[in-house]
């Protein structure tokens, strides 16, 4: 054997020592069914379920103790409030997401959500302590989506393609989850109460959280990891404001134009307690109505978003985007010319709509990670981070705009559909961004 190759071939017959601090962090492959996606999904599927037994509860509580004026306001202010610390904290978020893994941070937010409803149960008759627990699980939701697309991203490796399908089944599995938790907590809460409710509720986020805690591999390689400094995480609080336009101004065109189609395709859905608001005072819904018809876009979101992750990859992301943006016409439009009925009808023919944003959301993760717009590859929780600051922008603006057109809508123009008008040309803006700015 000739030396050169007799060399190789010992160095290949060598044991390669791995270091006792990788060893202990999963070497994760590309796939659909790697145990930190399973782990994720089962634990997401749970959280869901347990976040629709109550999600709708505190709205119609105010509105009995303190009037529909009165809770609006608070319920305003609570999505507001949410919002401004998602916009301050979700950059120094990511940036300890990079630092400390995805694991902790997951664990912690989970955990804040059953503590919190486990509060509520123990003292049901308190508004304090409902608006204080809605504000937590709002805080901590967040904090758990920012932690599993930064999960997502580092399992699916940056493919643009896996990181659609994965996000369709675990778009697919929350919608099944909330549908689930939504037809069960207008029966639950009319039979046995707030007290039940919360107490229920408490019992699987507790579950979730031992799932992730016994199950979860944590996904951030060492190498990939940036050390902690306390002066850059103060700096990143202070710098926060600035930090949620971050991707539409430091990014680069492609990215802008990504997050300008999310920042449209998002908008609407923010509308928030406003919508719950309307759908009690305006369409007489009750709160179990109301749970199943919250069921019914269940339904809806499992449909869409598992037809719409196999779509991406045979359409691409601009022909799915205009397919799923033409869908998504049908609930305004219903909601404006038959109102309640309209809606409902128009959800069903625009089902895609519920996974409008697949496409772009997979494409701006795969897009900016590779990214070179700042002379390096841009972290994923860092990224996880400024998206969630963008959308928290759109939850501050959001509920006020909605709540400001409805209102000067009926007094000036005597339009109670304004909202959804709206919408509608929401809708146009993103055909035409799609068509002209997408490749």
């Amino acid at each position: 054997t000739p030396p050169l190759l007799e060399q190789q071939n010992n160095d290949e017959l060598k044991p390669t020592l791995v270091p006792e601090s990788e060893a202990s962090v999963a070497e994760v492959p590309p796939s659909l069914h790697s145990r930190p996606l399973v782990v994720l999904r089962t634990a997401s599927f749970l959280m869901s379920v347990s976040g629709a037994l109550v999600a709708f509860l505190p709205a119609p509580t105010l509105v009995n103790e303190l009037g529909s004026t009165k809770a609006t306001s608070i319920l305003s202010i609570i999505q507001s409030s949410t919002a401004l610390c998602e916009i301050f904290l979700s950059p120094a978020l990511g940036s300890i997401i990079d630092s400390i893994g995805r694991k902790p941070i997951m664990l912690g937010a989970i955990s804040s959500i059953a503590m919190s409803n486990f509060l509520v149960s123990a003292n049901p008759h308190s508004v304090r302590t409902i608006c204080a627990s809605k504000f937590c699980n709002m805080i901590s939701t967040a904090m758990h989506i920012t932690t599993a697309q930064a999960v997502l991203s580092d399992v699916t490796s940056g493919s643009s393609s896996l990181m659609s399908s994965a996000l369709g089944l675990q778009f697919a599995l929350v919608s099944g989850g909330f549908f689930l938790g939504s037809f069960t907590a207008g029966v639950l809460a009319e039979k046995f109460g707030l007290s039940v409710s919360y107490g229920v509720s408490a019992l699987g986020m507790t579950c979730a959280a031992l799932l992730v805690n016994f199950g979860m591999p944590e996904t951030l390689h060492p190498s990939d990891k940036i050390p902690f400094e306390a002066h850059e995480t103060r700096k990143l609080l202070l710098q926060a404001p600035l930090s949620s336009t971050r991707l539409l101004i430091k990014r680069g065109k492609e990215v802008r134009i990504l997050a300008i189609l999310l920042m449209l395709q998002t908008f609407p859905k923010v509308m928030g307690d406003f919508f719950q608001i309307i759908a009690k005072t305006q369409w007489n819904l009750s709160t179990s109505d109301f749970s199943r018809f919250v069921g019914m876009f269940g339904i809806i979101g499992i449909s869409s978003n598992a037809i719409g992750g196999y779509l991406v990859q045979k359409l691409g992301v601009k022909r799915f985007t205009i397919l799923s943006t033409l869908s998504a016409i049908g609930s305004p439009l219903g909601a404006t010319l038959f109102g309640f009925k309209g809606l409902v009808i128009g959800s069903i023919i625009g089902f895609l709509a519920g996974a409008q944003s697949l496409g772009i959301t997979a494409e701006l993760f795969s897009h900016a990670s590779s990214s070179k717009s700042e002379g390096v590859r841009i972290p994923q929780g860092e990224l996880a981070g400024e998206r969630a600051s963008l959308m928290a922008l759109l939850k501050v603006i959001g509920p006020l705009w909605y709540s400001t057109i409805h209102i000067q809508g009926q007094k000036l123009l005597g339009l109670t559909t304004l909202p959804w008008l709206f919408n509608l040309v929401l809708i146009g803006i993103t055909l035409v961004v799609s068509q002209y700015h997408l490749s």
